[in-house]
């Protein structure tokens, strides 16, 4: 499935098919799995509240920037 989404003047464009994490190994050379798994041990029992920021402190700003960076390559070859 395709997701867009506006930021600022541009519509980027994400895909939530599980593909994505074939271009992020293949770009980072890491498995996602490896931020991705503790990151959602986690959240379990996390309020809603809470659960961003779990996410963000476990992930960091630059895990969150790959993973949203190959969403968006899957949608977009351009990107």
């Amino acid at each position: 499935m395709i997701k867009t989404v506006q930021m600022g003047e541009k519509e980027i464009q994400f895909s939530t098919s599980f593909a994505w994490v074939f271009i992020y190994k293949s770009q980072f050379g890491k498995d996602p799995a490896q931020i991705l798994l503790p990151a959602v041990r986690d959240l379990q029992g996390a309020d809603e509240e809470t659960a961003g920021y779990t996410l963000m402190e476990k992930l960091g700003f630059s895990g969150v920037t790959e993973i949203s960076w190959a969403m968006a390559r899957l949608a977009d070859k351009k990107t």
